[in-house]
Order: structure tokens, then C-alpha cells, then sequence
């Protein structure tokens, strides 16, 4: 009696032929939901130029406590409308992208170190971040000190080309 040992590769060719599909069978899926068009959000910056931007911590001061509050990390920008050649400040929090800062920059602002440090600024400003004008003392702190430096520059440079800002309202994003 002459048995022959099946192999595994044996039992594999096998399995193989069950499996196997003819070319013509064609597999497709409708999707049970369309899906929108992806429209791209309305920010309020789609007329305004970027002057600066920078990735920086924003306080506020909050008097009731006399400390500095944390308003949030995100890029703070400078920007300029194309259309009215007004120049604001604009920041959104980093990743749910909530504004933190908006308002604009005026000759009346004054910019001065906060507590002698050399990367952090702060000055008063009427902000729109919450919907309503609010007069806050912010204050950004920078990595570097060549960051702050710039951010001080960019800035003076925007007050001296600005006038009458002051009192220019603006839609709130």
C-alpha cells in the first residue's frame, strides 16, 4: 500500500482554487450619504494682506486680580485690508482656531516691555475678540528676543502709516 504524503503546499494549491474569482467580477460600492461640496469658511482675512505673523502666548490683564490671564497660543498676525488700508491685529487660538485678539492698531497704542522682559510687549488696545468693543491691556510673549524686536518694528511701522483708526468700526468674525 503505497500512500502518498500530502504536503502543505499540496493542500495550499488547494485552497487556492476555491478562492479564486473570475476577472469579470466587478465589485462596487454607492456611498449610502452624499457628501457637500467642501466649502471653504469665511474668515473675515479673505481682503486683507499679511504683514506679519508669528507664533506667540497672549495674556490680558484682568484688574479684578491683578495678575495676567493666559488668552491663549496661536499665531498673532498683523494684517491689512486691501480695500480701506486699515491695519488690526487678529489672533486665533491653535487648533480650535477661536479669535483671541482683534483690534485695531492706532498711533494712540503704546507698546512697552512687559516687566523689562526682552520677549514680551504689551499695550492697550479696543478689542473685538468677545463681539463687543472691550478696552484690554494685552500682553504677547515671544520666543526670542529677535521675534519680539520684529514684532515691535512691524508694529510702529503700522501706526506710523495709519490714521484715524480709532474710531473706523468694523464687522467681528
Amino acid at each position: 500500500m503505497d500512500h502518498k504524503a500530502s504536503t502543505s503546499a499540496d493542500v495550499g494549491e488547494k485552497d487556492d482554487d476555491v478562492y479564486k474569482t473570475e476577472d469579470s467580477d466587478d465589485i462596487h460600492f454607492d456611498p449610502i450619504v452624499q457628501m457637500p461640496e467642501k466649502v471653504e469658511p469665511f474668515t473675515g482675512e479673505e481682503d486683507e494682506k499679511v504683514l506679519y505673523s508669528q507664533r506667540v502666548k497672549l495674556f490680558r490683564f484682568d484688574a479684578e486680580t491683578s495678575q495676567w490671564k493666559e488668552r491663549g497660543v496661536g499665531n498673532l498676525k498683523i494684517l491689512k485690508n486691501e480695500v480701506n488700508g486699515k491695519v488690526r491685529i487678529l489672533m486665533r487660538r491653535e487648533q480650535v482656531l477661536k479669535v483671541c485678539a482683534n483690534h485695531w492698531i492706532t498711533t494712540t497704542m503704546n507698546l512697552k516691555q512687559l516687566s523689562g522682559s526682552d520677549k514680551a510687549w504689551m499695550w492697550m488696545a479696543s478689542d473685538f475678540s468677545d463681539g463687543d468693543a472691550k478696552l484690554e491691556q494685552l500682553a504677547a510673549k515671544f520666543k526670542t528676543p529677535e521675534q519680539a524686536e520684529e514684532f515691535k518694528q512691524k508694529f510702529e511701522e503700522c501706526q506710523r502709516g495709519c490714521d484715524g483708526l480709532a474710531s473706523y468700526r468694523f464687522k467681528t468674525v
